[in-house]
């Protein structure tokens, strides 16, 4: 063991540090484990998605996963977090075309829904299709030779926002040509450059790395692509091959309305960039970007009259 203090201020604390070879992750003590699987009979692909009240858009999104290029014989199933609406009538509508629907008793939130899926997935790769976002037809063939012909973990490709009718907004950067991408720890470690719908991961480095931290309701994913950056190489795919939907019933627009979000970014900071190379001065960028991010969503609300979600950005 041995007393640390965070950075810029912070609480301080003790960690335990487990002196590991080169290959062998330092793992998360708040990730949950996710159990391999010990089964010759299993499909390539799992694609999992978390659903909750979801109504209004889970079907657009199973449709999108079934007239995509996903290949047949692949686990499909929406994993419901205890929905009060009709997310469990439009899942089951799609039982003749191999979707799987599991619903759980009480509501567990956001990350432990996704450590659920996880849990439940039996394909060796991984997709995390959240009930309101959606694929492009060539996502799958291009992870899937991505993880075939490379030794990634896992394969990112560019995403295009969408509001609530599905209209066109911006698409998120392109990082790289699209091959091995070398500076992603870095990268990811200032600010989360991935939508979830435009991520896959082999199954085998989540049962490395372990689940979502369920500590961090907002920035779990971040989290969790940093950690899985830190454990083998990502591939990048320029092309964009995923929908990201804007709106607001979705939970990060709850939160990006009571600043929670900025809150959390900044906890979430602080653990991300612990022990990596630079640690301060990624600490540093990490904060400014955020700085930017508050003043930019505060900017963003004040346009659309959102007064009092817009003066909380103002935090110190």
């Amino acid at each position: 063991m041995e007393r640390i203090k965070h950075p810029a201020g912070g609480r301080s604390g003790i960690r335990v540090v487990l002196h590991l070879p080169h290959s062998v992750l330092r793992r998360c003590v708040s990730a949950p484990p996710i159990l391999p699987i010990d089964s010759p009979d299993r499909p390539r692909w799992s694609v999992m998605i978390p659903a909750w009240n979801a109504e209004d858009f889970l079907a657009q999104t199973i449709e999108s996963v079934l007239d995509s290029d996903l290949p047949e014989g692949s686990q499909i199933e929406v994993v419901d977090d205890c929905s009060s609406d009709a997310t469990a009538e439009i899942a089951s509508g799609f039982e003749d075309a191999g979707v799987g629907y599991f619903r759980h008793t009480s509501q567990q939130g956001a990350p432990a829904n996704f450590n659920s899926c996880l849990g439940r997935s039996r394909g060796e790769l991984v997709h995390l299709l959240h009930a309101d976002d959606q694929v492009v037809p060539g996502f799958y063939t291009a992870a899937g030779t991505a993880l075939t012909e490379s030794r990634a973990i896992a394969v990112v490709c560019r995403a295009q926002y969408v509001d609530e009718t599905g209209k066109p907004m911006k698409v998120t950067r392109s990082e790289t040509e699209t091959g091995l991408w070398k500076d992603a720890i870095e990268v990811l470690a200032v600010s989360n450059r991935v939508r979830p719908p435009g991520i896959v991961v082999r199954r085998t480095a989540y049962e490395a790395v372990g689940g979502f931290r369920e500590d961090l309701p907002h920035a779990a994913d971040w989290e969790m692509w940093v950690r899985l950056a830190r454990y083998g190489p990502i591939w990048f795919e320029d092309r964009i091959l995923a929908r990201y939907r804007v709106h607001p019933g979705q939970d990060t627009a709850t939160k990006v309305m009571d600043a929670t979000n900025i809150a959390e970014r900044v906890e979430a900071l602080r653990i991300v960039v612990a022990d990596l190379p630079g640690a301060t001065s990624l600490l540093r960028k990490g904060l400014l970007y955020s700085s930017a991010f508050a003043m930019r969503t505060a900017w963003d609300l004040a346009k659309r009259r959102a007064w009092s979600a817009s003066a909380a950005r103002h935090w110190g």
